[in-house]
């Protein structure tokens, strides 16, 4: 795999009680060591919402997923089998200035929201592959690609996130919410397909993801539209990020 384990360290994840040399300055951490933070989820799962409600909540900056204006995404669920390969190689390359430039606020010392990354692109390459979308041939050259970029991203300060928060949702509320979005592009039927077969392995790429801290949050009796509840859901990620600290001052 390439992802790294991050250097040891104390980081400061509890953004109520920071130790000296950890405190926030409007947002940024004083000894220029920021956080990074990598939202990871199905399609229609909240990451975008999630990833603003985190942003707000820790004065953090937000990277979203480059889907509004992305001519080859539509491009895609017009004819998947023509543009699958296109797609991801496009997406790659996005993410792959996303984390180039997240990387930069993160030296500054501030915290980033990122709504999926690089680290979970490759999934939707293997899934398309596995409907026919990309050819055996596409996916080697995707992964090399990908391995040349993940060379240079070794070579940065901060190789991964730290922290990786999975959003889970029941299928049938994931595909409500893609109904309800003003995406066109997403609303055939044809598309249940893809959407069942992504979310089927989701579970599967979470629990192999084992080199860096990560947490599940699940939605099933949540909805982040509802402040009070997206509150309740705040609280909890709270509450798991300074555990996870805690784990890794004792």
């Amino acid at each position: 795999m390439w992802l790294r384990d991050k250097k040891s360290g104390r980081i400061e994840l509890d953004v109520n009680k920071f130790d000296e040399g950890y405190r926030l300055n409007n947002g940024q951490y004083e000894n220029g060591d920021g956080k990074m933070y990598a939202i990871a989820g199905m399609i229609g799962s909240g990451k975008s919402t999630l990833t603003k409600l985190l942003a707000d909540r820790y004065n953090a900056t937000a990277f979203y997923e480059p889907v509004k204006g992305n001519d080859v995404l539509e491009m895609f669920y017009e004819d998947k089998e023509k543009y699958g390969f296109l797609l991801q190689i496009d997406f790659l390359h996005r993410r792959f200035q996303m984390i180039k430039d997240a990387g930069k606020l993160d030296r500054a010392g501030q915290i980033t929201i990122l709504d999926r990354t690089i680290w979970e692109d490759r999934y939707f390459t293997l899934k398309n592959n596995e409907l026919g979308n990309i050819n055996d041939i596409e996916v080697q050259v995707y992964d090399r690609a990908l391995n040349n970029m993940m060379e240079e991203i070794d070579s940065l300060p901060k190789k991964n996130a730290d922290v990786l928060i999975y959003i889970k949702s029941p299928f049938e509320k994931i595909v409500s919410n893609i109904k309800k979005r003003d995406r066109v592009f997403e609303q055939s039927g044809a598309d249940y397909e893809y959407f069942k077969l992504l979310y089927d392995g989701y579970d599967e790429w979470f629990d192999n993801y084992e080199y860096g801290p990560k947490i599940k949050i699940d939605l099933t009796h949540w909805d982040l539209s509802i402040p009070e509840e997206a509150e309740i859901v705040m609280q909890k990620i709270d509450s798991e990020l300074a555990l996870i600290e805690e784990r890794k001052v004792v």
